[in-house]
């Protein structure tokens, strides 16, 4: 690792990188390789536990937004909808969470930043993150503003997030294989 970081600031590659995009490359890729040490069969685990009780509720999801009929007018769909939408959102802030204290990342300040993190850390692309960001507002009314949340607002969530947080489980399970 620190070998990676001498040789970057002795030499100047050649081409269309710039000098400090070729070291911050270095110096990220140095960090992957020492946060990669403190993976375990544990952390594996227990990030699989919250995307597999994610992706249980997330193939409900997707066979409700395909429905044609107005599943939202019944009042059992649309508190079950709540609740998987709500669950798969709480699996993914876990999912998140277990990773960031499991490889020793900073300490997220909100919601936003457990997954800002996952971008930072390149486990999640930032064109993901811009499209999950409303997620989260939607969590906040599933969650603190539940009395105000119209069946308008679980239909949108269940048209529009399912594939964001299938993605999700995607970059998850890909970042743990390579790990």
């Amino acid at each position: 690792m620190s070998t990676n970081l001498l040789n970057c600031v002795r030499t100047r590659p050649e081409g269309d990188k710039t000098y400090l995009e070729y070291t911050r490359l270095v110096y990220i890729n140095s960090l992957m390789e020492l946060m990669m040490m403190f993976m375990t069969d544990s952390l594996r685990t227990e990030v699989r536990r919250s995307l597999t009780t994610m992706q249980v509720r997330l193939d409900w999801l997707k066979g409700l937004s395909q429905r044609d009929d107005f599943w939202w007018e019944d009042i059992t769909l649309l508190w079950a909808a709540e609740r998987a939408l709500h669950v798969c959102l709480e699996s993914a802030t876990d999912a998140a969470s277990s990773l960031i204290v499991g490889l020793v990342m900073r300490d997220p300040g909100s919601y936003e930043d457990i997954f800002r993190i996952m971008v930072d850390e390149s486990v999640v692309p930032k064109e993901w993150f811009n499209n999950f960001t409303g997620a989260l507002g939607l969590r906040e009314r599933l969650i603190h503003k539940y009395d105000q949340l119209t069946a308008n607002e679980v239909l949108s969530g269940v048209r529009q997030y399912p594939s964001t947080l299938q993605q999700f489980v995607e970059f998850m399970e890909k970042y743990l294989e390579v790990s």
